[in-house]
């Protein structure tokens, strides 16, 4: 399933028109966002506002909106033109900060020095035990992390396989601040999240497009639908932060 988006400025009250749905492939995405950034393209003032068009993860600015200047075709050419020129600027960015950070680790942002996860969570515990006395967190034992492993089929990385092993989730509401807007889950929920999702979206293909979609092989790149490669260890309200298990030179979860 593909995610898109367009939004428009309104001039007169100042708020954000905007108008979203879920289609299967990225053709039936651009047609839409023609279809409605055609019906957004003239304010009532008669002006020519701004029309902001977002694919899966890509925001971009399209013009020829409203103008008598492109036809049909040649207006889902320049949509498919701008996102993919953002898409691109993305996946170069993600590449130049990975190239970045192990050339240059030492001119981090933050002063945290890079670490192991046990290293990084010590830390974390030591301020818990200060501001949270009397609380535990506990890991999993590594026969049950063994276990998650093999039901997901996925190879997963050292760094989650050691974070589950030192917390196997976070129950407690106070602690729900860790990450922004998501909660650790634990690995029976990590199992029950991602079968689910497989069969959510596997589903949607099947009743709302021609099948399941196959999305790239290659780490890092947009998958406009929810793969087995993802393992989730955090969410809230239907959305999740995932690791990326596919294969290839830079993975963005």
């Amino acid at each position: 399933m593909t995610y898109w988006a367009v939004a428009r400025p309104d001039s007169g009250s100042g708020e954000v028109l905007v108008r979203d749905d879920y289609v299967v492939g990225d053709d039936a995405a651009i047609a839409q966002i023609a279809d409605v950034g055609v019906q957004f393209a003239t304010a009532e003032d008669g002006s020519r506002p701004m029309i902001w068009v977002s694919l899966g993860s890509a925001n971009a600015r399209v013009s020829g909106f409203g103008g008598q200047s492109l036809d049909r075709a040649e207006l889902e050419a320049e949509i498919r033109r701008c996102v993919t020129e953002e898409q691109n600027a993305q996946r170069r960015a993600a590449v130049e900060a990975m190239i970045d950070g192990s050339s240059h680790a030492r001119r981090a942002a933050h002063s945290t020095p890079a670490g192991s996860v046990r290293d990084q969570w010590n830390r974390i515990t030591e301020w818990l035990r200060v501001h949270f006395p009397g609380m535990t967190i506990t890991g999993a034992e590594r026969d049950r992390v063994d276990a998650a492993i093999e039901r997901t089929g996925q190879s997963w990385p050292a760094e989650l396989i050691e974070l589950y092993t030192l917390v196997d989730g976070v129950s407690d509401e106070r602690l729900l601040g860790l990450l922004h807007r998501f909660a650790l889950l634990t690995l029976d929920d990590v199992l029950w999240y991602w079968e689910s999702s497989i069969q959510i979206w596997d589903e949607s293909a099947r009743l709302f497009g021609d099948g399941p979609v196959e999305g790239p092989t290659e780490a890092g790149f947009q998958a406009d639908t929810f793969l087995p490669d993802f393992v989730p260890f955090a969410g809230m309200d239907g959305n999740f932060l995932c690791v990326d298990t596919r294969p290839g030179p830079c993975t963005v979860a």
